[in-house]
């Protein structure tokens, strides 16, 4: 089983050819190359083919909380890990396959490289257990999973960006109408309000008129009966004389 590991790596990682031409680099430093590709990021390797926990278990000593997770719609496939990929495409763990080669490796990632390369080498020597034909033909099915599910992200993507854009359009379309609604309202408005002023203005011309009027009739009558009452006292005073005699 020489080389199991890297070529356990190699079915997940595509090594650039520029890379597998270097013929006069070491085995070892190959081998720490795959590995270390691996165990990049190796938190979010293994949380990607952790076994769903409960949402209620709290984080452990020293780690740190989770973020808050995004809110997904009923039925997203964003919100799926690799492992909940492998379950749902039937796809159980066990000692041939190759997420659990991955986790082992991941678990290493606090060591060097150099000692990373040959702790892998002495797993590899000492447990006959493992069939390489069968990791590697696990690893490339896994794969082609992830793959389709991919494709399955990019038309749930673009499903979900459509219906938002048409959302959006709609929210524009109906701010738009509202907003020109407003305008004319406020359009109708002004002129209603340029009529008020015009027609308060002509009453209160009209009523001052009416008021000089009336001061004026008030005026009129006023003199007329006082020079009533003044012929009156006239004609009194006039008798009054000619009986006192």
């Amino acid at each position: 089983m020489a080389g199991f590991f890297r070529r356990v790596a190699g079915a997940f990682i595509e090594v650039e050819k520029s890379e597998q031409a270097r013929a006069g680099k070491a085995e070892g430093s190959a081998d720490a190359r795959n590995l270390d590709e691996i165990t990049r990021g190796a938190s979010e390797l293994l949380a990607q083919l952790e076994t769903v926990q409960s949402s209620e278990t709290g984080p452990r000593g020293g780690e740190q909380p989770a973020a808050p997770a995004i809110e997904l719609p009923a039925g997203s496939l964003m919100g799926l890990t690799a492992e909940q990929v492998f379950s749902h495409a039937g796809m159980g763990d066990g000692p041939h396959t190759a997420p659990r080669v991955l986790k082992i490796i991941a678990g290493l990632s606090m060591f060097p490289p150099e000692q990373q390369v040959v702790m892998v080498r002495a797993m590899d020597q000492a447990d006959e257990s493992w069939s390489e034909d069968q990791v590697l033909e696990d690893a490339r099915k896994r794969q082609s999973a992830l793959r389709s599910h991919l494709t399955s992200l990019e038309g749930e993507r673009t499903a979900r960006l459509q219906a938002l854009d048409g959302e959006i359009q709609a929210a524009q379309g109906s701010g738009k109408q509202l907003t020109e609604e407003l305008e004319r309202q406020i359009a109708d408005l002004q002129i209603q309000r340029e009529a008020a002023i015009s027609d308060t203005s002509a009453a209160l011309t009209r009523l001052e008129q009416q008021k000089r009027e009336v001061e004026q009739q008030a005026e009129q009558a006023r003199r007329g009966i006082t020079h009533v009452i003044n012929a009156l006292s006239g004609l009194m005073g006039f008798f009054g004389q000619r009986s006192a005699q």
